[in-house]
């Protein structure tokens, strides 16, 4: 059983997608979404929303907020068109090319994550990925991933 496939394109030093936690967000306008997914304590994830927006379009009225371990993140109403945040056991420097987000002092989203596992793997917690979008998903070909760290 396979949980992640290696990225022909590395991309900031993460070369792996973790399968199940990615998608297109074009069919979910103004809606809170969620996903989740027992990961790797050990590891480094980025969980990321890009856009390619229409002019005058740029980022997304919404959040993205995400759960991992003892760690929470929130971004909302971003004006780029990609955000991303990192989870887990991430280095200090940020190799990224583009922003990633600060965590934001936000309450959490009001809707309930996807229902967690009762217990995950030895050394692995459950990663809660909660996504609201904004009217222009569909037209900025909205989309998320996760990938792991090399």
């Amino acid at each position: 059983w396979k949980v992640e496939r290696r990225i022909s394109k590395k991309t900031g030093g993460y070369e792996y997608e973790v399968l199940g936690l990615s998608g297109s967000l074009r069919k979910v306008m103004n809606t809170t979404v969620n996903y989740g997914k027992c990961l790797k304590l050990s590891k480094c994830y980025r969980i990321q929303v890009s856009e390619k927006p229409k002019e005058g379009n740029k980022g997304m009225d919404g959040f993205l907020h995400v759960t991992f371990g003892d760690d929470t993140e929130e971004v909302a109403d971003w004006k780029s068109s990609k955000i991303s945040v990192l989870a887990g056991n991430c280095p200090t420097a940020n190799p990224a090319s583009y922003p990633t987000a600060s965590p934001l002092a936000v309450n959490p989203p009001t809707s309930s994550p996807s229902k967690p596992p009762t217990s995950c793997s030895l050394n692995m917690s459950y990663m809660t990925i909660t996504i609201k979008t904004d009217k222009n998903v569909k037209q900025d070909k909205s989309k998320w991933k996760v990938e792991r760290r090399i």
